[in-house]
C-alpha cells in the first residue's frame, strides 16, 4: 500500500505525476508475474494534492523520491585506503590489501571494480599469491585477476563489492628479499573503474627487516661411487643486520645420498648447536640452541662429508631444507654427480671369413671426478662357435696391476 502526503501542487507537477502514474501502471503489468509490485491510480493525480509518489517492487526497481527528492543514485563505491602487514623479515610474506567501504544501503546493488596496482622495485608477488576478495558475498567470488609470482603488477578485473560490506579488502601476498622500507602509494593504482578514491585514502609502508641467509654447495660436484664430497652450508648476515643466534636447519638428502663413513663435521659459526650427522644417514640436523651469525656483513659455514654408493645425479635444493624463522632459506638447486668406471667391448673387424681372426677390444672408461680405480675384474664368455684364436695376442694399455689376464687359444 502506498502512503501519500497532501500538498497543493502546480499544474506542471500534476502533469509529471500523471505521467509517472501511467508509467508505473505499465511497469506493474509487465512484472505482475515476477513478484511484488504496486500500482497507483492515475486519476488520483488530477486532484493535484500529491507531492510525492513512491513505488517499490522486487522484480524491477525502486523509486524513492520525486520532486525535490531524487531516485537513489548508483554511485561508484569509495576506495578508502591501502593496508599491508608490516614489518616482515626478508623472504617472508606480507598481505597487501585495497580497502573499500560500502555500508548497507536500502535498495543498493553490488558494484564491480577493476584496477592495476604496481609494486615498487624490491617488492614482488609471493610464490603463493593467495588473492582473496573479502568484499564479495558470492562463493566462489566473481571476476578475474592476474598476479604472476615474482612479478610486480597485480591486475583485478570485475571484482564484486557487495552492498553492506564496509571496510572490506581485496588482498594479495607479496614479499621482498631486500631489507628496506617500501612506500606503497595510492598513486600506484591505475586503470581504475567502478570506484572513486577518497581524498583522504592513505597509502601504506612495508618494512622489511634483514635476517641471515642460508645457502649450500657441493665440492667437488662430481665424485666416484663411494667417494666423499664436502657439503658446505654458508650463513651470510647482510650489512646493517645485527648478530643473530638460535639459527637451526635440517637438510634431508635425496634418496641414495648419505652421510659419509667419516662425516667430518666442522662448525665455524659458533654457538652450542646439537648437530646430528650419522654415517649412512640421509640427513643432517643442526638443532638444539642453533648456531650463531656475527653482526653483518659476515659469513660462517657448517660442513659435512657426503657420498653415494650408486652412480647418478642427486638434486639437493631449497625443497630439502627446513630452517628456523630467523634464517632465510636462500638455497638454490645443487647437483652432486656420482660416476663409476665403465666397460665396453667391440670386434674389429666385425665381419671375417671362416678361420680368420678379429680383435676383441675391452675399453675401461673412468668418469670425470672419479678417482683412480683398482681391482677391476671381468669375464667375457664368448658366444657358441666363437673361440679365442690360436695366437691370442693379448695386449693392454691399462695401468698394470697385480691381476692376470687369461685367454687360452681354442
Amino acid at each position: 500500500m502506498m502512503t501519500v502526503y497532501p500538498k497543493k501542487m502546480s499544474r506542471q507537477s500534476n502533469q509529471r505525476i500523471n505521467q509517472l502514474g501511467h508509467l508505473l501502471l505499465q511497469v506493474g503489468a509487465l512484472v505482475r508475474r515476477g513478484g511484488t509490485f504496486c500500482t497507483m491510480i492515475a486519476s488520483a493525480a488530477k486532484a493535484g494534492r500529491y507531492a510525492l509518489l513512491a513505488c517499490a517492487f522486487t522484480a524491477f526497481t525502486t523509486f524513492t523520491t520525486l520532486f525535490g527528492a531524487t531516485a537513489q543514485a548508483q554511485t561508484p563505491v569509495p576506495m578508502t585506503g591501502l593496508k599491508v602487514t608490516s614489518p616482515i623479515l626478508t623472504g617472508q610474506t606480507a598481505t597487501f590489501g585495497v580497502e573499500f567501504d560500502y555500508p548497507f544501503v536500502s535498495g543498493g546493488t553490488s558494484k564491480t571494480v577493476s584496477f592495476t596496482y604496481t609494486f615498487p622495485a624490491g617488492v614482488v608477488i609471493a610464490a603463493t599469491p593467495d588473492v582473496k576478495n573479502n568484499c564479495d558475498p558470492a562463493s566462489p567470488p566473481s571476476g578475474s585477476f592476474t598476479a604472476p609470482p615474482g612479478g610486480n603488477t597485480w591486475t583485478v578485473t570485475n571484482f564484486t563489492v557487495g552492498n553492506g560490506f564496509p571496510e572490506c579488502r581485496m588482498n594479495i601476498n607479496v614479499t621482498s628479499a631486500t631489507p628496506a622500507t617500501y612506500s606503497l602509494p595510492v598513486s600506484a593504482l591505475t586503470a581504475t573503474s567502478g570506484f572513486t578514491i577518497s581524498g583522504t585514502a592513505p597509502g601504506a609502508s612495508l618494512v622489511v627487516n634483514g635476517r641471515p641467509t642460508l645457502t649450500k654447495a657441493f665440492s667437488p660436484t662430481t665424485i666416484g661411487v663411494g667417494s666423499p664430497s664436502t657439503l658446505t652450508f654458508t650463513i651470510t648476515n647482510p650489512a646493517s643486520v645485527g648478530a643473530a643466534s638460535g639459527l637451526t636447519f635440517t637438510d634431508t638428502f635425496p634418496t641414495g645420498m648419505v652421510i659419509a663413513a667419516t662425516p667430518n663435521v666442522v662448525n665455524s659459526c659458533g654457538g652450542s648447536p646439537t648437530i646430528t650427522a650419522t654415517a649412512g644417514a640421509g640427513l643432517i640436523v643442526v638443532g638444539g640452541t642453533g648456531v650463531n651469525a656475527a653482526a653483518g656483513p659476515s659469513t660462517c659455514t657448517v660442513t659435512v662429508q657426503v657420498t653415494s654408493q650408486t652412480a647418478g645425479f642427486y638434486l639437493n635444493g631449497a625443497g630439502q631444507m627446513a630452517t628456523s624463522t630467523n634464517l632465510f632459506n636462500g638455497v638454490t638447486n645443487q647437483i652432486l654427480t656420482v660416476t663409476q668406471a665403465g666397460l665396453t667391448a667391440a670386434f674389429n673387424p666385425t665381419s671375417i671369413g671362416q678361420g680368420e681372426t678379429s680383435t676383441l677390444t675391452f675399453t675401461l672408461t673412468n668418469g670425470a671426478g672419479n678417482p683412480a680405480q683398482s681391482g677391476i675384474n671381468f669375464t667375457n664368455s664368448l658366444p657358441t662357435g666363437v673361440t679365442v684364436a690360436a695366437s691370442p695376442s693379448i695386449a693392454s694399455t691399462c695401468p698394470s696391476g697385480v691381476g692376470a689376464v687369461a685367454a687360452t687359444g681354442g
